[in-house]
């Protein structure tokens, strides 16, 4: 019974620390991916996951459409979740895969692909450019530069409404861009934050 006991204190202890490891990784690639993304803001267009996503659901959209509102709807509903299993699958396998041989590289490679969920130096840069406009009396241009960021005509907006439209566009991006990523990854890992992303990739289409 002793023998019994000591062995299981051992393997609690063993637990505890595998935690402890998993813990820090996790703050590691966290603080990782914040400090480059608040370094190099966006990645190029050519190398972004969320833009590869893109074209694969605009590559396939097309193709969902059927004469029937139900097969169409059935349609949309297989390729959906089957794109957000298989991004969490080849995220999840490739990263195990890396960190069965090197742990540095596995954890390089997550902060390169968590950094690619959220955009919030991107945010401040866009916001900037529309407050910018409006210091120099650039109603134009301040309209021309949040409609980059809203999804409404913003040709007739006054100082106000632009200033509105901007607020909205950095609350909304604050919850889909920033926290929500960071939440599922909290959860599920870099995997999950990338389903995420093509989850909220796939309302955006």
């Amino acid at each position: 019974m002793e023998l019994l006991q000591v062995l299981q204190q051992v393997l609690m202890l063993i637990e505890h620390q595998i935690q402890q490891q998993q813990l820090i990784m996790y703050l590691i690639i966290l603080v990782g991916a914040l400090l480059l993304d608040l370094c190099v803001g966006e990645y190029p267009t050519r190398l972004h996951p969320t833009v590869w996503i893109g074209r694969v659901i605009s590559l396939f959209k097309s193709r969902l459409k059927h004469g029937s509102k139900v097969r169409e709807y059935v349609n949309g509903l297989i390729f959906a979740v089957a794109l957000v299993v298989v991004v969490y699958l080849l995220a999840y396998n490739a990263l195990s895969i890396l960190e069965a041989n090197s742990i540095a590289m596995m954890i390089i490679a997550s902060i390169l692909l968590l950094k690619s969920t959220f955009a919030i130096r991107a945010m401040e840069e866009h916001a900037n450019v529309v407050i910018n406009s409006l210091m120099r009396n650039d109603i134009a241009g301040a309209r021309y530069s949040v409609s980059m960021i809203v999804g409404r005509d913003t040709s007739s907006l006054d100082e106000e409404h632009i200033l509105s439209a901007t607020i909205e566009s950095i609350g909304e991006s604050t919850v889909d861009g920033i926290t929500a990523p960071l939440f599922y990854y909290a959860l599920f890992g870099v995997a999950g934050a990338l389903a995420y992303r093509a989850i909220n990739t796939l309302d955006s289409m």
